[in-house]
Order: structure tokens, then C-alpha cells, then sequence
């Protein structure tokens, strides 16, 4: 059994702060914000994944949250993501 199999899957709602300008509402607000939803792992791993399906975010920072029933848990907000590595 391979070890990714037994990790946990988690639904997270990524966004780009980057795609906003200072006075628009995306700026601050995650809510605002056009969401990409990803199974993943972890953070890191929603951000690689996300990146494979739109290769043009590559070396973009992003805000990850958990994101279960339809819901973003705010508890559960990850700023300013940036993998190390894109590569998978």
C-alpha cells in the first residue's frame, strides 16, 4: 500500500490575492475572491495540483482554506501559500 493512500483528503477553496487591485473587493475579502476547489492532502499539495490544471499560476502565491459542507472554516486559512516547488 503506498503512502499517499493512506493520507487524508481534504476539500480546499484556493484563491489569488494577486488578481486583485488595492480598491477592488478580491483585495482583502476571501469571500470576493473567484474560488478553485481541490482534493488534496495538504495546502501545498492543493496548490501544485491547481497549478498542473492552470500552468499559467505558475510562481503565484495563494490563500488556501479548508473548505467542508459548502463552507470555508475561517479557522482554517492558509495565506500566502507558495510551494517550494511546483514540480510533482
Amino acid at each position: 500500500m503506498q503512502e499517499n493512500a493512506t493520507m487524508m483528503t481534504r476539500h480546499y477553496r484556493i484563491t489569488r490575492p494577486g488578481g486583485y487591485s488595492l480598491h477592488t473587493p478580491g483585495h482583502k475579502s476571501l469571500g470576493a475572491r473567484q474560488g478553485y476547489y481541490v482534493d488534496a492532502a495538504s495546502p501545498i499539495e492543493a496548490c501544485r495540483k491547481l497549478v498542473e490544471r492552470c500552468p499559467s499560476f505558475k510562481g503565484e502565491t495563494f490563500d488556501v482554506q479548508v473548505w467542508d459542507n459548502d463552507k470555508a472554516k475561517e479557522v482554517d486559512v492558509f495565506k500566502n501559500v507558495t510551494p517550494a516547488s511546483y514540480e510533482s
